[in-house]
């Protein structure tokens, strides 16, 4: 799963795994952010989904800061 994103980030792009448990697009107005913040699995669910983004994201910063400087050579 994350060798994909780090091939992706070594060639300058990453594409984050979907959030499948929200539609954020759907969200418009405080009550609907409000329903969303008032179902604790739905927030535990989202947390999963940023955990991950994150794991992701510094993996990339990894790559970029030990990997591709080691490839120069």
């Amino acid at each position: 799963m994350y060798a994909a994103a780090s091939q992706d980030s070594i060639n300058d792009q990453i594409t984050l795994l979907p959030c499948d448990v929200l539609d954020h697009v759907a969200l418009h107005s405080l009550q609907d952010y409000e329903e969303v913040a008032d179902n604790s699995q739905t927030l535990q669910d989202v947390e999963a989904s940023v955990t991950t983004w994150i794991k992701q994201i510094r993996q990339v910063g990894y790559i970029r800061t030990v990997v591709r400087p080691t490839r120069a050579f």
